[in-house]
């Protein structure tokens, strides 16, 4: 395990993987201290070379270190599969309590499937298709009145093109509407939470619908009705709170297809 520094950190990253990495540059690029945890050399030579604090740990061991730097903020952004284990749940609550406030990614996959309009109390207990646990209950696992759940939509930016899978998967309907959100909106988001002590879920789904039909169309411009048979996750709690959304419409983000070597 890396060595500790005595520092009054701003934040504290659990997982940085691509969104943990641009979290952590996010909040150094505005001169606030910054610890994360890694798994591989490589990517605690990426967090060194941020400049934020690395610190090793595994959660698939059977004892991930409980030695966490205090930290004012935690942003715990590990995939649910990250935490099947007790031995790792325990050393995530351990963090937790170094904190003042914690914001725990989780996302989109705990309502159902069925078509339909989703707010936040329509939340289900389901094996996620993503991870293959159930979202909610790791939810329910680190829910406490010092937590903030961010359930984000799929995740669109840099490397990670809307339209990435495009070829891979051709039988997705072009006319289901796109429960997205764009990395700057997520880190937006975490940040808005932590700082208001805004406690429990949030859904963070661009507020204007759109299918993929919209966006390869690219002829609209006016905020379109979703279709009768859509699954939508509104976001209008966050927004309620005052957020405000940098690319509210998936069809403004600037990351929609693959770049071209």
């Amino acid at each position: 395990m890396a060595s500790i520094v005595k520092e009054c950190y701003s934040w504290g990253v659990v997982g940085c993987g691509w969104l943990g990495q641009a979290f952590a540059r996010h909040r150094m690029e505005r001169g606030e201290a910054v610890w994360g945890s890694g798994r591989t050399p490589k990517t605690l030579e990426e967090i060194k070379a941020s400049g934020a604090h690395p610190l090793e740990v595994d959660f698939a061991e059977k004892n991930p270190t409980s030695h966490w730097p205090s930290c004012q903020h935690l942003l715990v952004a590990l995939p649910p599969s990250a935490l099947m284990h007790n031995s790792a749940r325990s050393a995530i609550k351990t963090a937790m309590e170094k904190a003042q406030w914690t914001v725990l990614i989780s996302s989109t996959s705990v309502y159902p499937e069925p078509n339909g309009r989703y707010v936040e109390d329509d939340a289900i207990h389901r094996i996620s298709p993503h991870s293959g646990v159930s979202v909610k209950a790791m939810e329910e696992t680190f829910s406490n009145s010092k937590t903030s759940i961010l359930r984000a939509g799929g995740l669109i930016g840099p490397g990670r093109a809307l339209f990435r899978n495009k070829q891979r998967n051709p039988m997705v309907d072009p006319t289901r509407i796109l429960n997205v959100v764009h990395q700057e909106d997520v880190i937006a988001a975490i940040v808005h939470l932590a700082k208001a002590r805004r406690q429990g879920p949030y859904n963070l789904t661009c507020p204007i619908s759109r299918s993929r039909q919209d966006i390869l169309a690219s002829t609209s411009t006016i905020q379109p009705q979703a279709p009768a048979q859509s699954r939508v996750i509104t976001a209008q709690k966050i927004l309620d709170s005052g957020f405000e959304f940098l690319y509210p419409d998936p069809m403004s983000m600037p990351d929609l297809f693959p770049i071209k070597p």
